[in-house]
């Protein structure tokens, strides 16, 4: 009897931000209280990890 895979189911990483869906992209600045810019510079900073994006907010937060 043959097995199915199922490492691969056809969707993405639900962690990762898709920087190439403007409405997820505007959501998610939107729900930091952030611009779009600034999230996409985060991004470049932190990686494509929402979690490492929240983390790189929060920590920029009480810098100055």
């Amino acid at each position: 009897m043959a097995t199915e895979d199922k490492t691969y189911c056809g969707q993405g990483d639900p962690d990762l931000l898709d920087t190439n869906d403007p409405a997820a992209l505007h959501a998610f600045a939107a729900l930091l209280g952030v611009t779009e810019e600034d999230v996409t510079d985060a991004i470049e900073k932190a990686g494509n990890d929402r979690s490492s994006i929240i983390e790189f907010f929060r920590s920029r937060e009480n810098s100055y």
